[in-house]
């Protein structure tokens, strides 16, 4: 299938706009997601935090593919199908999604750092903020929220946080006025991956993607061990239910 190694690391379903996902790529129409094997559940989870959301996983692979073509690797990523549709070494193939806030709606609302450390696995959060009151707004967005207090002072409200994020928004007292705040946030860097996968338990995973297994027990490469681990849990998924997609 195109994009073959991508496709089941990524492990999700074409998506229906795929605009709406920093760095997402081709996902084949007739992909099925695979159930992760036993043997990879803790590299997965390693590359993949348990709960991370579809941006997360693209940026993620945004971070390996790099990796997963460099001359040693490059023909074990692309042997069972060599269709590509994206560019692994474009110089903005990550950095021009590393984060950023975006703001839709009236003039007056504004953005800014706050003490909250975000939750590193939900990269891309959006927030509806609804003015209800001269003394409460609602926020919208990935899970349900209590109206927040605020207080206005020369027309403007104090500071509220955005839940799961690093910022907090300020915006004019005007009953109904409505904006939507969408943040993304980077995830970790491949060094903090690495450590993840040092950690992980990796019994076994090797035992049935030999070709990966040099690199892993021999290369005093971080990056190379990442790709090894990344392109043995390609394997275990593509076994894990062999046939589908095209």
């Amino acid at each position: 299938m195109t994009n073959h190694v991508r496709t089941l690391l990524l492990n999700e379903p074409p998506a229906a706009g795929s605009a709406l996902w920093p760095a997402e790529r081709y996902v084949p129409p007739r992909f099925v997601p695979r159930a992760v094997p036993s043997v990879a559940r803790a590299a997965y989870a390693a590359l993949f935090p348990t709960g991370c959301d579809r941006a997360f996983k693209n940026l993620r692979l945004a971070q390996l593919l790099p990796l997963l073509h460099q001359p040693r690797f490059e023909p074990l990523t692309l042997a069972a199908d060599s269709r590509v549709t994206y560019l692994p070494f474009a110089a903005d193939a990550f950095a021009a999604v590393r984060a950023g806030v975006t703001v839709t709606g009236p003039a007056g609302l504004t953005v800014e750092p706050s003490a909250a450390a975000a939750d590193l696995t939900r990269l891309l959060v959006a927030w509806s903020v609804d003015v209800a009151s001269p003394t409460e707004v609602r926020l919208t967005g990935p899970e349900p929220a209590d109206p927040v207090a605020y207080t206005t002072t020369a027309g403007l409200s104090s500071a509220v946080p955005l839940p799961r994020t690093a910022y907090q928004v300020r915006f004019p007292s005007a009953v109904g006025a409505s904006w939507r705040v969408s943040v993304l946030t980077p995830p970790p860097s491949l060094a903090g991956v690495a450590a993840a996968v040092d950690r992980a338990d990796l019994g076994g995973l090797f035992d049935a993607y030999p070709a990966a297994a040099d690199a892993w027990t021999r290369s005093p490469h971080v990056t190379d061990r990442l790709a090894a681990v990344a392109l043995a849990v390609a394997a275990a998924l593509d076994a894990a239910l062999p046939g589908v997609g095209s």
